[in-house]
């Protein structure tokens, strides 16, 4: 049983070190993310929730390198 466990936690390792080293996934992003929710979790602030516009831009201008963004 421990064997699949690591064979499992390996695999998903993998996959993940496959996505995060490929080059549009190293773009400019608000932080810390959440797997399956991305940045959602950021977006559920009270600034967001009164105005959205004015809060992307907000965290645009703050995150951003280059004029990129990328939120997941």
């Amino acid at each position: 049983m421990f064997v699949y466990i690591l064979a499992t936690v390996v695999c998903l390792w993998l996959v993940q070190h496959y996505r995060a080293s490929r080059k549009w996934f190293q773009l400019p992003h608000p932080g810390f993310y959440v797997p399956g929710l991305g940045h959602f979790l950021r977006f559920l602030n009270r600034a967001m929730t009164k105005d959205p516009i004015q809060a992307l831009w907000d965290l645009w201008k703050k995150n951003q390198k280059g004029g990129l963004l990328w939120v997941r």
